[in-house]
């Protein structure tokens, strides 16, 4: 516990030393955002990924707010109109330590298995590639971001989509999910494949759970 401590005052602290400073680089877009006491603010939102706390800010007032305060934010890109979306999970620091801390996790999938992503101990290059006027050559999804998916109410890290992602997905009946890959043609499973896969595994799932579903794909096929 003393441990724990002495770790939220050295982020504190460090966060009040550091952060302030960039809050003018932050770019702001409408959000929306639900407190962990289930309040709901909404104003401008801006994601601050280096130190992993979102800021809101309206009427002058701003706040700035850690995954420990927040259950769910997602923002409205101003230029583009994206939506991205981020929850909050417990999740270890580090492997060496015996306890969790609360981090927030882009959504990119939602479904039976959610598809998430974190931001990595490589997140500067990153901040690098947003403040350069040049395109980066690197990898950036790769390099940046952690990927995980939360699998039957567990958050399981993908290292290996082939060895920590894909025994699971054949659980349960579904192993025409390797079908589905040799179909495909997938050899590499980057992010993008990852997530067409368990795309694919929660239309498989919500195919047999939901008989009004199943009985219009059979009134489907006998058209043809």
């Amino acid at each position: 516990m003393r441990y724990i401590l002495i770790f939220s005052l050295s982020f504190f602290f460090v966060f009040k030393a550091q952060a302030y400073d960039n809050f003018s680089s932050l770019e702001w877009h409408k959000g929306t955002i639900v407190l962990s006491s289930h309040e709901v603010i909404t104003g401008e939102v801006s994601y601050d990924f280096i130190h992993d706390v979102v800021l809101y800010r309206s009427a002058g007032r701003m706040q700035t707010l850690t995954a420990a305060r927040v259950n769910y934010f997602h923002t409205i890109n101003n230029h583009t109109g994206q939506v991205r979306r981020f929850v909050t999970l417990p999740h270890y620091i580090h492997s060496n330590l015996p306890y969790e801390r609360n981090f927030f996790f882009e959504i990119l999938l939602s479904g039976e298995v959610t598809f998430l992503r974190k931001t990595n101990k490589h997140k500067g290059f990153l901040h690098h590639a947003q403040k350069s006027e040049k395109p980066s050559r690197l990898n950036l999804d790769n390099l940046c971001y952690d990927y995980f998916m939360l699998y039957d109410e567990k958050l399981v890290h993908i290292k290996n989509f082939k060895k920590d992602a894909l025994p699971l997905l054949a659980q349960g009946g579904a192993k025409g999910i390797y079908d589905y890959i040799k179909t495909k043609n997938i050899k590499e499973f980057t992010p993008r494949r990852q997530l067409v896969v368990i795309h694919f595994y929660n239309i498989m799932h919500t195919t047999t759970n939901d008989p009004h579903l199943v009985q219009r794909l059979g009134e489907e096929k006998r058209k043809f």
